[in-house]
């Protein structure tokens, strides 16, 4: 019988996923102008997020990712959690992206 293959996460600027690492530990991402993802500095050993707050301050980094890491990762969707507002998205990923560089000593 042929295995269906999984189907990326579909992509919405906005939305939260939680991804299992390969420890079993979850991670909180958002995903913002594709395709790129906010990571959070949000970990837990359950896929449980209630009263989590997505806030600029947790940044941990921002990462261009490919469907096919969207498609092969243990990814869920997360509802009914305060996400993370940018006010302009393509400021904020410059932003990001000019701290991390800042940070590794560039």
């Amino acid at each position: 019988m042929l295995e269906k293959k999984k189907r990326a996460t579909p992509w919405k600027s906005g939305k939260v996923i939680s991804i299992r690492l390969r420890n079993g530990v979850y991670v909180l991402a958002q995903m913002v102008r594709e395709p790129y993802l906010v990571f959070f500095n949000h970990f837990k050993q359950e896929n449980s997020w209630k009263g989590v707050t997505l806030k600029e301050e947790n940044i941990l980094f921002c990462k261009a990712v490919t469907r096919q890491f969207l498609r092969s990762s243990p990814a869920t969707i997360v509802k009914n959690i305060e996400r993370w507002l940018p006010t302009n998205e393509v400021q904020v990923l410059y932003d990001v992206l000019d701290e991390l560089q800042l940070g590794l000593g560039s």
